[in-house]
């Protein structure tokens, strides 16, 4: 199960490099639409929804604990989360296809102050179209997706529509 899993992550990682060669970039915008609900567990075992941060711009951060890319976002998060507080940005961070020990292990002494999530089974990541990690999904209060992006972009606050 484990080994499909990594498997399974490993085609997505290589079909976003491939979509990023075929479309020459490496950042796409994504058509503004409704974004889907889910419901997982944190690494504590709580449930934690999209739903429960209703009114709030969320970005979710999809990632593997075996990404290159992913483990180098990490600690620009942990210190651009300060700032997306001050501005009342929810972050969620998405484990996608991994067991909950592998990420707990990555994460041990990365004081990360946001919630992390565990998709072991990619069915959020499916839901939402990934074709890889690292994903970034920018959701603005009213619930639409306002940019899918490959990396997190400078300018995420304005993109959310933050001052």
């Amino acid at each position: 199960m484990v080994k499909h899993s990594v498997y399974r992550a490993i085609v997505l990682t290589f079909l976003l490099f491939l979509s990023g060669l075929a479309l020459g970039c490496t950042q796409t915008r994504a058509e503004s639409k409704m974004a889907k609900d889910f419901s997982l567990a944190d690494l504590q075992g709580k449930i934690v929804s999209l739903s429960d941060y209703k009114g709030k711009p969320v970005i979710l951060f999809f990632w593997a604990t075996w990404c290159t890319y992913c483990r180098q976002e990490f600690p620009r998060l942990v210190e651009e989360h300060n700032v997306m507080v001050r501005k009342g940005i929810e972050l969620l961070a998405i484990d996608i296809g991994e067991p909950k020990q592998r990420a707990e292990n990555f994460l041990q002494g990365k004081n990360v102050g946001f919630p992390v999530l565990l998709d072991m089974d990619s069915k959020v990541a499916y839901a939402n179209n990934l074709v890889g990690v690292p994903t970034f999904i920018l959701i603005d209060a009213q619930g639409v997706v306002q940019a899918t992006e490959n990396g997190l972009p400078d300018d995420y606050a304005k993109i959310l529509n933050i001052k």
